[in-house]
């Protein structure tokens, strides 16, 4: 894995490359694309070594330009990355050269007229959010750079988690199959992407695979039956649903409005499962595809709206933890001793996560802002 740290975007990169030429410095890349300045040891005895690493760093530095450009023109929706190439007449001789030139200040520009322009929608969005942000469940939210509502609950007190433990509490009352499974676990397992770690080492399953999916869970419990047959009852897209009925008493839903989802892409769930000691880790995040929030009409027909959302680029394609319109989310640290003895029920001195997430980008006529 790529470790979390800060990445250099365009605008430090050549902040960096400006530096190193006022120093006469040389510059390379790293794997991860960003630009560094290169030891005065490896210009000093190893020319055609800096050469190569400059003409290098030239190429990866262009290319992180057009990155950043595509991410523009698709945020913004004013003009295509081609025409923002053509705000940067530096750049040619930039990567003929090598030499910054004037291109640091092109780029300054062009940066600060797009984040004119994106603040212009992103103040429209939350314009037309705030036409029916009334309607919506008082939940918690905050706004990207773009103008996307973020409307998040996380159970984190006492009183919200408890809700949670009652959900997990009542689950127990599931009746299991003559195999001694939850039936649903059992439909699921082919209908479900996993991610399942046994002794450290992690095995992703995609849909189908039921049987290869079954034997990978028997060994995170110890082919311990009685337990995998107790923690089955929550091992399935049902689960993440368990945070729903809890968000719902504490932020009461108005019944005339709805998020309308896009049916043709239903709603993944994806689980992760594994084994420590006395304690299996669950988690499962359910996602869907958000197109619209509906205000149905009273019971004259009167005063129905529908408000488009999500219908950008960057929203296209299957929900997934990358893109989604909501997420709800459960982990759990399982005892797997009371497990054994057909009881579900957390470790003791565990917290319980759970999350309700809806995002909405209301959609806008670009060419009118």
């Amino acid at each position: 894995m790529r470790p979390d740290i800060h990445r250099k975007n365009v605008q430090e990169s050549l902040d960096l490359w400006a530096e190193a030429e006022k120093n006469q410095r040389t510059l390379s890349f790293d794997d991860y694309g960003d630009v560094h300045l290169v030891y005065t040891s490896v210009v000093e005895h190893a020319p055609k070594l800096e050469l190569e690493l400059k003409q290098q760093a030239v190429l990866n530095m262009v290319a992180k330009i057009h990155t950043e450009l595509r991410e523009f023109a698709a945020a913004t929706k004013q003009v295509s990355a081609e025409h923002l190439l053509m705000q940067l007449p530096g750049l040619g001789k930039f990567a003929a050269s090598g030499k910054i030139g004037n291109l640091r200040n092109e780029w300054q520009t062009l940066q600060a007229n797009q984040t004119k322009i994106l603040t212009k929608i992103a103040t429209e969005r939350q314009k037309i959010f705030n036409e029916f942000k009334g309607l919506l469940p008082k939940m918690p939210t905050h706004f990207e750079n773009d103008g996307t509502a973020i409307l998040r609950n996380d159970f984190t007190s006492t009183e919200h988690e408890n809700l949670i433990k009652q959900e997990i509490t009542d689950v127990n009352k599931y009746k299991l199959n003559a195999n001694g499974y939850y039936q649903t676990f059992v439909d699921d397992l082919p209908r479900l992407p996993w991610s399942i770690e046994i002794d450290g080492a992690t095995q992703s399953f995609g849909l189908g695979l039921k049987e290869e999916k079954l034997e990978a869970i028997k060994k995170v419990f110890g082919n311990d039956k009685l337990a995998l047959s107790t923690v089955s009852k929550l091992m399935n897209q049902a689960a993440p649903g368990l945070v729903i009925g809890p968000n719902n008493d504490i932020y009461p839903r108005n019944n005339r409005i709805f998020i309308k989802h896009d049916q043709d892409y239903g709603e993944p769930t994806f689980l992760r499962i594994s084994s420590k000691d006395n304690c299996i880790n669950f988690e499962a995040s359910t996602y869907s595809k958000s197109i619209a929030v509906v205000f149905n009409a009273d019971d004259n027909n009167k005063g129905g709206k529908d408000w488009p959302v999500n219908q950008d680029e960057r929203w296209k394609g299957s929900p997934g933890p990358n893109n989604y319109g909501e997420r709800y989310r459960l982990a759990i640290q399982i005892d797997k001793q009371a497990a054994s003895n057909g009881i579900l029920k957390p470790v003791d001195g565990t917290k319980i996560e759970a999350s309700f997430e809806i995002r909405l980008c209301p959609a806008l006529n670009l060419s009118k802002t």
